[in-house]
């Protein structure tokens, strides 16, 4: 800021006060030739109106304070230039440094305070060019993620069976709906090198995401390579978690799994349920839990020696094999009624195509007010009315 004083010069202590809060100021007789941003005027009395045209004219934007003698107020002519003048401040003689302090006060706070709103607006600039700049990385990482996620998902879910095997006499319907992003559920269906056994596997992790993804890889992995090792359910089961506490402890939650071996010379099926997996049996128009031995998910328990289950299906048996998420639907006490309410009506052989259509109804509508929180694996196993089969003693 640069201030010109005019025809007067301030005391030594307007001065000081000037110099401290760096103003510029010069101290001229007459009219100054340059560029000034504010100029404190004293005309002289004679010709006043004249140099106050010319002030005008040279600075019609400059601020201008105007300095008269207190009986220059009583010349008329002078009074009318001033306000065609239209100065302004005009301040008398005896206080006019104490007016001009009192404006430059107000005038450097104005400029402390714009400053102030400066430094902040330049403080909230900085903030918003790095939360543009964060906001786009993240943009970057998210877009990344989803392709990751549909990735995965999409070589997850390739794992799953492409098609059912055929065995004579045993009708089997699936359907795997999962929920959102990375499956929690598994399921596989497989004939082992015999031509008469055949493989049911359920595997429900807690959680989604990238270690529910590893473990259907881990599954299917171990399923292509020992299935035919181990001569019954248990084994492979306790493989599988001792593979998982070894190897996968610190990555992965606990897995519910439902493994059986059906032979189907003889109808029949031998189990081993790890976890909270439960499988339903229609027999003679009512559902019924299969019976399970208390068995620990696969993760929560080292060197557990895990127990198996044996039963022998017959003509018109149906055999609902789920993941934990129709329960979430139906509620664990539902799904048996839910079953029964649906097969109450069927013919004495049940279409199970009919049945799982029944019970995907019902998981729609239930999504139609709340959206799927875990996977619905549902494999249904019906034994036709004319298959033979050789009696078996349950072991």
């Amino acid at each position: 800021m640069r201030l010109i004083f005019v025809g007067i010069t301030p005391n030594e202590h307007l001065l000081e006060t000037l110099r401290s809060n760096g103003i510029e100021f010069s101290c001229d007789k007459s009219l100054p030739q340059g560029a000034a941003d504010a100029i404190v005027y004293h005309p002289t009395e004679t010709g006043a109106q004249k140099e106050l045209s010319r002030l005008r004219q040279r600075f019609p934007d400059t601020w201008c304070a105007l300095i008269f003698r207190s009986e220059w107020f009583q010349n008329t002519p002078l009074l009318q230039a001033c306000r065609d003048f239209h100065a302004d401040a005009m301040w008398s003689l005896p206080i006019w440094e104490i007016q001009l302090g009192l404006t430059l006060k107000k005038f450097l706070e104005q400029i402390a305070q714009q400053k102030h709103s400066i430094e902040i607006e330049k403080g909230y600039e900085k903030l918003r060019e790095e939360y543009e700049e964060i906001s786009a990385k993240a943009t970057q990482l998210i877009t990344q993620f989803e392709k990751d996620v549909a990735l995965a998902s999409n070589i997850q879910r390739s794992l799953l069976p492409q098609k059912t095997p055929k065995i004579p006499g045993v009708r089997i319907v699936t359907k795997y709906k999962p929920a959102s992003g990375f499956g929690g559920d598994y399921y596989d269906i497989f004939e082992f090198g015999d031509k008469k056994r055949y493989g049911f596997l359920i595997a429900d992790s807690k959680t989604h995401g990238m270690a529910a993804a590893l473990l259907t890889v881990l599954i299917k992995i171990r399923l292509e390579e020992m299935k035919d090792l181990f001569p019954d359910s248990k084994s492979f089961v306790q493989h599988l978690n001792t593979e998982i506490q070894q190897v996968h402890k610190k990555e992965m939650n606990s897995l519910s799994v439902f493994y059986g071996i059906l032979d189907r010379t003889s109808l029949t099926f031998q189990y081993t349920s790890a976890g909270s997996l439960t499988p339903l049996l229609w027999r003679l128009g009512e559902a019924t839990p299969l019976s399970t031995s208390p068995n620990p998910a696969l993760g929560e328990a080292n060197d557990f020696s895990f127990k198996e289950s044996f039963i022998t299906l017959k003509p018109a048996d149906l055999l609902l094999l789920h993941s934990d998420g129709l329960e979430a639907v139906l509620g664990s006490q539902s799904t048996k009624t839910t079953l029964s309410s649906i097969l109450s009506g069927a013919d004495p052989i049940p279409d199970p195509q009919e049945v799982q259509n029944e019970i995907l109804g019902r998981v729609d509508k239930f999504v139609e007010t709340s959206p799927l929180k875990d996977d619905v694996t549902l494999i249904q196993m019906l034994v036709e009315g004319n298959t033979l089969y050789v009696a078996s003693e349950s072991k």
